[in-house]
């Protein structure tokens, strides 16, 4: 029966303990990334400020991961989310890729051309907090890029329209053509920004064929088929 205040299915107890691993991993990249060892403190306020709108995103759906999966094509990012213990994990330059931050920008131009109605169910596992996340990791090894607030404002203007659905909006549209409806100024500068990441890209490997973008897949939680394994046993 559905919960008589939300509508809701109640969750059974394995999507409980699903959501509340999803839930707490927020909770240890709150403690990390408002670290000075981490990021700047200049920073910290914007850094949460992302965290909280991802969290707020999240948690209309309650933290269960959704169907679908934020195109990906960055290996360091894919290989970060295969670990048990990526919310804890901060990569060193050296791990990553030469230009990290033009991949993360790019990454986000393609997110914002695909239709509002398939990124609200980007939630949970591999899903939009894949792009909050990599956005702290950039900022973690180069706390120099002008452009990464702009970015960073985007992302956060993005998951609030996501979240909240406004009434009359047409989320069969790309989520640029929403967040340029919103604040056409805002959404200038940052396809400005995007442009340029995105183009001195292509000026570094203009002989690259264009790959098929990687769908993340939903990886395994090690902690909960332990727990499952203990609760049947």
């Amino acid at each position: 029966m559905p919960d008589g205040r939300t509508g809701k299915q109640p969750l059974t107890l394995e999507e409980i303990f699903d959501g509340g691993v999803e839930a707490k991993n927020f909770g240890r990249m709150f403690a990390l990334f408002a670290s000075p060892e981490v990021l700047p403190s200049g920073d910290w306020e914007l850094a949460l400020d992302l965290l909280v709108a991802c969290m707020r995103f999240e948690a209309k759906t309650r933290f269960q991961d959704g169907p679908h999966r934020v195109p990906c094509n960055i290996v360091s990012v894919i290989t970060w989310l295969k670990r048990r213990e990526r919310p804890a994990v901060v990569d060193s330059i050296k791990r990553l890729e030469t230009h990290f931050g033009d991949e993360v920008a790019c990454m986000w131009q393609d997110a914002r051309g695909l239709p509002a109605d398939l990124l609200v169910y980007m939630h949970g596992e591999g899903g939009l907090s894949t792009v909050v996340r990599t956005l702290l990791q950039w900022r973690a090894v180069d706390s120099n890029a002008d452009d990464w607030a702009i970015i960073v404002g985007d992302v956060i203007a993005a998951l609030d329209v996501l979240r909240e659905r406004r009434a009359g909006a047409d989320f069969s549209l790309p989520l640029a053509n929403l967040l340029h409806e919103r604040d056409g100024s805002s959404d200038d500068r940052v396809v400005n920004c995007l442009s340029i990441r995105a183009s001195d890209r292509a000026r570094r490997i203009p002989e690259a064929e264009p790959e098929p973008h990687r769908i993340l897949r939903r990886g395994t939680r090690v902690r909960k088929m332990r727990y499952m394994k203990r609760g049947s046993s």
